[in-house]
Parts: C-alpha cells; structure tokens; sequence
C-alpha cells in the first residue's frame, strides 16, 4: 500500500501530497521518482499528517531538496507549503524553508502552516496574487 495520496487542483496548478505513515528518504526519491516528473505544478502542498518525516534527518532533507533541483527550477515562482501538525515537523520543515532560501537555484516561495486549509488559502492568495 501507497503511503501517498495525491490530488491535484488545476484551477490552483497545485498538486497535492499526503503522507499516509512514517516515510524514509528513499520512499520519498521513489515517489518522487514516479509520481511527480510526468506534471510538474507551480504550486506543492506536503501534508505531513497523518505520516510523518521523523525517520528522515535533516541532511537526508537537504539531499533530497539538492537531488531535485530541475525539478524546482521547472516551478520558479511557484509555492510549497508544509502542513505540520506536530511541533517537532515544524520545526523541520522551518529548517527545509530556510535552507531552500539560500540555495541559488530555488525560487520556490516556502511556508509552513497548521492545517491543510490554512495551506490552501496561502496558495490561492498567492496564485490569484499572480
């Protein structure tokens, strides 16, 4: 059984990803690796709940951001939101956000929020904003 689901909202070029449980760096190459380079979306949500990022440490994020880097530049000026319910995935996803920030290949807009619709009204801000 997958431990992603995925929606997509073409309204919203937005796309997305809940984790259903407990995924490594691996899992999150392999679902990357199949799911996400046939359409690539200006705009990415990454619902952590009701899975989690705890079996991930913060170099194999940072690994996982720098093997991807054509696809980010591929959604420049779009937006990637982490729902975070968990005060631990907060603050490692705070720590993605600011990494992202200061790689010169991203220019991907980064947030974290609390709940899913929190996320998708900071994307529609912003999308309609564009």
């Amino acid at each position: 059984m997958s431990k992603f689901k995925v929606t997509v909202d073409e309204d919203l070029d937005l796309r997305i990803v809940q984790i259903l449980d407990k995924v490594t760096r691996d899992e999150i190459a392999d679902f990357f690796e199949q799911k996400f380079l046939s359409r690539v979306t200006q705009n990415l949500i990454w619902n952590l709940a009701p899975g989690s990022l705890q079996l991930l440490s913060m170099e194999e994020l940072k690994e996982l951001m720098v093997g991807r880097r054509d696809y980010i530049r591929q959604r420049d000026g779009g937006n990637t939101v982490f729902v975070a319910h968990e005060k631990s995935e907060q603050m490692l996803t705070k720590w993605y956000k600011s990494f992202a920030e200061t790689l010169d290949f991203h220019s991907v807009n980064y947030s974290v929020a609390k709940t899913l619709d929190q996320a998708i009204a900071h994307i529609r801000e912003h999308h309609n904003a564009g």
